[in-house]
């Protein structure tokens, strides 16, 4: 006989057993790609709030700065800045919005004389897999919230020897910390 002890038990377990959605897999170890195209989850901008604000931290090597607009007209738009020896080496700015196929994150690369990498209408499309409280993934891109001020960003980034993983760990930066280090000198 089954009482109601061991019925809330099994509830509470099956709610956080993770069940993997239908249409994804794992592309690293962070990261997460979509196994059809074209078929990303519903969500709305809303649902990726939690990014809004600067960070910064380390990254290829050197400092990185990235700044996300607080959702509004169904978007939110980005920017990044890579900083080596003290000087932009490249920069980024993205927009996560409506796609087709559903929300994804799309992004434009610029070297440090701002020259775009991609040509000029083009742009780098990361397709929404699934998005929850604290993470949002991206075909080969994610984030993750730990914690109120810090963000992780996985990146699957494909070379000749196949794809890895990137990591970055960005912290909150707080207004007065920024004025005060733009006035001292520092990236």
């Amino acid at each position: 006989m089954i009482d109601r002890c061991m019925i809330a038990a099994l509830l509470i377990a099956l709610a956080v057993w993770p069940v993997p959605a239908e249409s994804q897999s794992r592309n690293t170890e962070h990261t997460l790609e979509l196994d059809e195209p074209g078929k990303s989850p519903p969500a709305e901008i809303a649902d990726f709030a939690w990014l809004t604000g600067s960070w910064r931290g380390e990254a290829f090597g050197g400092i990185c700065e990235e700044t996300w607009s607080a959702p509004s007209a169904g978007t939110m738009v980005g920017t990044f800045k890579l900083i080596h020896d003290k000087k932009p080496s490249m920069y980024e700015i993205f927009w996560i919005g409506e796609q087709p196929s559903g929300l994804a994150v799309m992004v434009k690369h610029f070297n440090d004389d701002y020259s775009a990498w991609e040509e000029k209408s083009g742009y780098v499309t990361f397709p929404l897999v699934s998005v929850s409280e604290d993470a949002a993934h991206f075909a080969g891109l994610t984030y993750k919230r730990d914690g109120a001020d810090r963000l992780l960003v996985y990146l699957a980034v494909g070379g000749k020897d196949g794809v890895h993983e990137e990591k970055i760990v960005l912290d909150r930066v707080i207004a007065e910390e920024s004025v005060r280090e733009r006035s001292e000198g520092s990236p």
